[in-house]
């Protein structure tokens, strides 16, 4: 068995991408303290937008970004940038103290409470190699917001002068609270299966392999089981009914769905995509959307150019959605809305929806079922087996990415031609023969090569040659 190194990572296929760039060294904590990340994006006006991560058991600053000092006196923050000198996405790792209350501060660091929007998140990266604990990928705060109303001590002077030393909202010391959260050292022992290597089935260009599934090693801790074994089913994109007005109700339905079974426990929703282009570019143009004459809510605007796609989900509690779905369709409207206009060609509505029909310990990322035999191509296929893992009152993701790889392990096949005899003529000692040999092969290339010596058929002496089937 392997240990699993990095649950966090994106893999295309098997190769690890990062996208985003990180401002300090990305080295792992030691024994007490969990790494963590905090990414902030959509930093706007030269990046005036900062944030503070704070220890309020200790009462120390663990990590900030001042991100428009412009030249000013430099904060106490672990971060600084020059002014304009964020990039978007950017990260920062720090280590935390584990069982310490962490909180999250934003601010604006002109100070002139004039600034856009910055979206800020926290995330858990620790891949265990120095603590001993298993790696992590939690998501503690998920796109806070630092903007205009979390301006600093001096108002317009542009310094930077944000107090990394003491949060403090009511004042704007800081800037507003975004979340809190804490850390603790997990010690479940994952262990991830090894990369596989199989041979092809006979007379086929594939193999059914079966990849084990991870283990915990501490008896303490244990698999959750977790939704799977989906059956998909997705309605006709509906063209949008319109008067004079502006957008009227538009029935559409999902048909070809399933009830959740009873004995999925672990499925406490489903939810649903509707998916609409149109006029949905503006705040206002958010239609009702019904589901057998039950409000699920609003279209989410796009906030972009109008007549472009865009995704609304609305999730469904289990019993609710097993009554939409008795009659095995599911019937949907959009509602009046006259902000939404008819200048868009396209201007649909379409629902999707992927249901958990079982709670499975194990997902296997090339079926989309649980994790068990399955069929794999010649060559080497990345997989991921996810599932939840829970010890000391902490769930945690399980991701392993094994490789399977699938030799063509089967030789091609001759077929030759029969025996044949020829009776020569009075001072004839050759006869010239065409025939063909026939390669097949299990796993065919588009190439077929045959190699030997090919010649006339005599009884002449040193006259004739052969290639062998055998």
């Amino acid at each position: 068995m392997k240990k699993i190194y990095n649950l966090f990572t994106k893999l295309i296929p098997c190769i690890f991408m990062m996208t985003m760039m990180t401002y300090s060294a990305s080295a792992q904590c030691p024994v007490g303290q969990t790494q963590v990340t905090i990414t902030m994006g959509d930093a706007v006006f030269t990046g005036e937008n900062g944030w503070m991560l704070w220890d309020a058991t200790a009462g120390t600053t663990v990590a900030g970004v001042n991100s428009n000092q412009f030249g000013g006196t430099a904060v106490p923050c672990a971060v600084s940038t020059p002014g304009g000198g964020w990039v978007d996405n950017g990260t920062v790792d720090a280590c935390v103290t584990d069982g310490n209350t962490i909180e999250l501060y934003g601010y604006e660091s002109f100070g002139d409470a004039w600034t856009g929007d910055a979206s800020v998140s926290v995330e858990s990266t620790e891949d265990g190699s120095a603590n001993g604990c298993d790696q992590q990928n939690f998501q503690f705060i998920t796109l806070a917001v630092s903007g205009a109303l979390d301006n600093d001590l001096t108002a317009g002077f542009g310094d930077g002068g944000i107090d990394c030393t003491m949060p403090d909202a009511g004042t704007n010391q800081v800037g507003d609270f975004m979340g809190s959260f804490s850390t603790v050292c997990v010690g479940c022992a994952l262990e991830c299966p090894d990369d596989i290597t199989a041979g092809t089935d006979p007379g086929v260009c594939e193999a059914v392999v079966t990849i084990p599934d991870p283990i915990l090693g501490n008896p303490d801790c244990v698999i959750i089981p977790s939704a799977g074994d989906f059956v998909s089913a997705q309605g006709a994109a509906t063209p949008l009914n319109y008067n004079a007005a502006g957008l009227i109700v538009t029935p559409f339905t999902i048909p070809g769905v399933v009830q959740v079974p009873a004995s999925a426990t672990c499925v406490s929703e489903v939810c649903v995509d509707v998916e609409v282009v149109g006029d949905f570019g503006f705040a206002t143009e958010m239609p009702e959307v019904t589901a057998e004459g039950v409000s699920l809510g609003f279209i989410i605007p796009v906030q972009a150019p109008d007549c472009q796609a865009s995704t609304t989900t609305f999730c469904i509690p289990v019993g609710t959605f097993n009554a939409f779905a008795a009659d095995g369709v599911i019937n949907m409207q959009l509602e009046d809305d006259p902000d939404v206009d008819n200048f868009c060609n396209p201007a649909t509505v379409q629902g999707t929806v992927d249901i958990p029909t079982s709670c499975v310990d194990f997902l296997n990322s090339v079926t989309g079922l649980a994790n068990g035999p399955a069929t794999y191509p010649v060559g080497t296929t990345c997989v991921n087996i996810t599932g939840t893992g829970s010890g000391q009152g902490m769930d945690f993701p399980i991701n392993c990415e094994v490789k399977v790889t699938v030799e063509d392990t089967e030789p091609p096949v001759l077929t030759c031609p029969g025996d044949f005899t020829f009776n020569l003529q009075g001072g004839e000692c050759e006869q010239i023969y065409d025939y063909e040999v026939l390669v097949s092969d299990n796993c065919p290339t588009g190439e077929q090569e045959i190699t030997g010596t090919f010649g006339s058929i005599g009884n002449c002496p040193g006259q004739g040659s052969t290639l062998s089937c055998g």
